[in-house]
């Protein structure tokens, strides 16, 4: 038996509330966050964009059920966010006045 079959297929309420949160996901997430950002590097969005992992898992452990995340789990978000900041370069993320 595939694994596949267990799973039932999605309603039209399912595709109603993906299609929803896609959208707003698109344009709320990605077009909110590029029109913000027009006056920022790259590189400093690169780090912005990696660094609400970070807080999601934050915020994981201030809901009600508390999950807490696993020596993997952290080590992946601080490796990759590591890795964020070798490429992005540490003199990319200084923020000069104007």
């Amino acid at each position: 038996m595939d694994a596949f079959e267990r799973v039932p297929h999605p309603t039209r309420a399912n595709w109603k509330a993906a299609a929803i949160i896609g959208g707003l996901l698109l344009l709320g997430g990605n077009g909110g966050g590029d029109e913000g950002r027009t006056g920022d590097s790259s590189s400093l969005a690169a780090v912005l964009i990696y660094d609400s992992s970070i807080w999601m898992a934050l915020l994981e452990l201030l809901r009600k059920d508390r999950i807490v995340p696993t020596l993997h789990v952290v080590l992946a978000l601080v490796l990759g966010f590591g890795g964020v900041v070798l490429l992005v370069g540490p003199g990319e993320l200084a923020v000069v006045a104007d």
